[in-house]
């Protein structure tokens, strides 16, 4: 027999209404990461809550959930470079899609300037604590 996850969907809904309406008090959008989820059709349950804005790790991702009906998605990784045509076809292909793309690094914010389609950028600051992100000083 292979093994099999069950979810407890009734729960799965009760903690979800407990972070809509904590975020809702602060005024937060709320954009879930689906990536613990992975999977479009209990991802739905999100849908049937009033969430249309997501969050996922990787391009594959990217599109499972595009084709499952999602239109704004935030791809939660530094911008991947060597993923840019593919980006870009999916940009093209989805013409309804609101995507954003976080870049840490110059090199990826220039290289986002040869795609077509229509996205936005979130760019992480470096504050001074040098781990990641675009310095803070820089021009």
């Amino acid at each position: 027999m292979a093994p099999r996850l069950l979810v407890n969907t009734d729960i799965v809904r009760l903690n979800l209404r407990r972070m809509i309406e904590k975020t809702r008090g602060m005024s937060i959008e709320l954009r879930p990461h689906v990536k613990t989820l992975h999977d479009p059709q209990l991802a739905g349950i999100l849908q049937e809550e009033g969430i249309d804005k997501i969050c996922v790790s990787n391009g594959q991702m990217l599109r499972q959930f595009l084709e499952a009906g999602w239109r704004d998605i935030c791809l939660a990784v530094p911008c991947p470079l060597g993923q840019l045509t593919e980006l870009d076809g999916l940009l093209n292909q989805f013409n309804d899609l609101k995507l954003l793309l976080y870049v840490d690094h110059m090199d990826q914010l220039v290289a986002l300037d040869g795609l077509q389609g229509p996205f936005h950028v979130a760019i992480e600051i470096d504050t001074g604590q040098r781990r990641s992100g675009v310095n803070w000083k820089q021009e």
